[in-house]
């Protein structure tokens, strides 16, 4: 074969990956409000100073750069939050680094082991440096060692010397009479209170004393909040200290900017951390002292936290793992993996056929490829989450129209002890909801949330076998061990779940909190 013909068809080939291909559409997040797109663009601005800071010219450059030079020192924190915010990056030199820093800090004490360890978390093949952390390290240096420690144990680490229920029960033991938590028996303190409540929150659904331990601290933070919406710790209001508790908010499902009991003289957590911007990406830790590192890194993760809460992810620090990023994170179109797949196919093909000379072959191979990637483009793939991203349909597809509304009318007798219950059990009246074709109930659901502002909770790793176990702020089994989540369609309760559940035009769905399985539903 010629070096012509070769030349052109890898032209053809960068042709079709750069016109065809969906990169801009598919690699880029989407966006579900305009409170959304400010949480994104505080997350660039304040990257971009990074980046400035470093001397670096990309993210990439960063991490195999000055980031991995630092493993186990000043960057730590800025990768922690790129990996939890896109993670759409080759972390393999930072790793690399951090493993061996790690393992040859002789002179880190418990709290920075346990940091160091919670990073390795998202990077695999480090478990042995990880389990010896938590054996070792679990509770040796007060309650940001156990903090630190149940953070490592909620991503699936185990410890021989230490449980996660005991290490939990040593943390509720430590609140103070007035909500809060501080450091070593010391007065509530804002921040440690709000570290206490992102450890504890992956508990607070089934088990009755961390939920109460939890409402009584939510209630010493809106207490302590100051007019401006801020926090004070050491005399001074501070940007850390309103960082940790909007992260914590995020970690419990909680509404920074729209529950008022974090809203004080109109003013909200995220403007009162906006108040120690100095306007280029960094942060001060007290107004009119200037840039502080730490100040920055900590407005950095808790916008990271805010963007998770708001595409539905995990809270902040229960990780992805790099696995979990290049499958859910990134996004990457099925129709490239394809497409690679079959170029990788091609390459010996070539080889192949510039052996036998028979030039035809070849072009029959990139045909099909041609074709398979038109057929995977036809077929259009998203996720969920993404595909109903925008608030409404965009008329290109055939779709449906339906009804839909969500009552807690069997407890909204509670509304006066809890403020998250309407007094009247409506939460969403019934509202028309237009949707593609072949829709689910969990698809609607997951719809009417974005675009209304409603807070939910799926259990379930997939949408198929989604299962409801909590909508604004109301979970199963909060009001008795019958109770929860059920959906109606049409006034009949399904016998499948709301991910399988397809729904066709003019469909009313009815979501209803019960307390006896349906039994005390009218």
């Amino acid at each position: 074969m010629s070096k012509n013909i070769l030349r052109a068809i890898c032209a053809l080939i960068a042709i079709c990956t750069v016109t065809v291909l969906p990169w801009g559409t598919s690699l880029t997040a989407y966006a579900v409000s305009m409170g959304q797109k400010e949480i994104e663009k505080n997350i660039e601005e304040i990257i971009g100073f990074e980046l400035q800071n470093a001397q670096a010219e990309s993210v990439q450059a960063l991490l195999d750069g000055k980031a991995a030079e630092n493993a186990a020192g000043m960057f730590d924190w800025i990768v922690f939050s790129l990996m939890q915010n896109n993670g759409n990056y080759d972390f393999s030199a930072y790793a690399a680094a951090l493993s061996a820093n790690a393992a040859a800090d002789e002179k880190a004490n418990a709290v920075v082991k346990e940091r160091y360890a919670l990073i390795l978390s998202a990077f695999a093949g480090k478990e042995e440096y990880i389990t010896n952390v938590l054996d070792t390290c679990t509770g040796e240096l007060g309650i940001m060692s156990l903090i630190y420690a149940l953070h490592i144990m909620n991503n699936g680490y185990t410890s021989a010397a230490h449980t996660t229920e005991d290490t939990l029960n040593e943390l509720l033991d430590l609140q103070n009479e007035d909500g809060g938590w501080g450091l070593n028996d010391s007065a509530s303190m804002p921040d440690v209170t709000a570290m206490t409540l992102q450890a504890i929150a992956p508990y607070r659904n089934e088990n009755e004393a961390v939920r109460n331990a939890a409402d009584k601290a939510l209630i010493a933070l809106s207490k302590a909040q100051t007019d401006t919406g801020g926090f004070v710790v050491y005399g001074d209001e501070n940007a850390e200290s309103t960082a940790q508790v909007i992260i914590a908010l995020c970690s419990l499902g909680i509404s920074t900017d729209t529950d008022e009991r974090f809203i004080k003289n109109g003013h909200t957590l995220s403007e009162a951390l906006l108040s120690f911007s100095l306007g280029d990406g960094s942060f001060e830790h007290v107004k009119d002292k200037g840039f502080n590192l730490k100040a920055t890194e900590q407005a950095l993760l808790a916008f990271t936290a805010l963007k998770r809460a708001a595409e539905g992810r995990s809270p902040l620090y229960i990780l992805d793992t790099q696995s979990d990023i290049s499958r859910d994170s990134a996004d990457i179109p099925l129709s490239l993996i394809l497409f690679a797949a079959g170029a990788i196919f091609l390459l010996p093909a070539v080889v192949l056929t510039k052996k036998k000379k028979k030039i035809a072959n070849l072009f029959v191979i990139f045909t099909v490829l041609a074709v398979l990637a038109g057929v995977v483009l036809r077929l259009d793939i998203q996720k969920p989450e993404r595909y109903y991203s925008v608030d409404e349909t965009t008329g290109t597809e055939k779709t449906i129209t339906v009804q839909m509304s969500v009552t807690c009318d069997t407890i909204k007798n509670h509304a006066a002890e809890k403020d998250y219950i309407p007094a009247n059990g409506i939460i969403l009246e019934t509202t028309e909801i237009s949707l593609p074709e072949d829709s689910t109930v969990y698809d609607c659901l997951v719809y009417a949330a974005k675009k209304y502002d409603l807070q939910t909770e799926n259990k379930a790793a997939t949408a198929s076998a989604a299962y409801i176990s909590g909508i604004q702020y109301i979970y199963e089994f909060d009001f008795g061990a019958l109770s929860g989540w059920v959906y109606r369609v049409n006034g009949e309760q399904a016998d499948v779940g709301c991910g399988e559940y397809k729904l066709a035009d003019g469909d009313t769905i009815e979501w209803l909190y019960t307390c006896s399985l349906g039994n005390d539903l009218t």
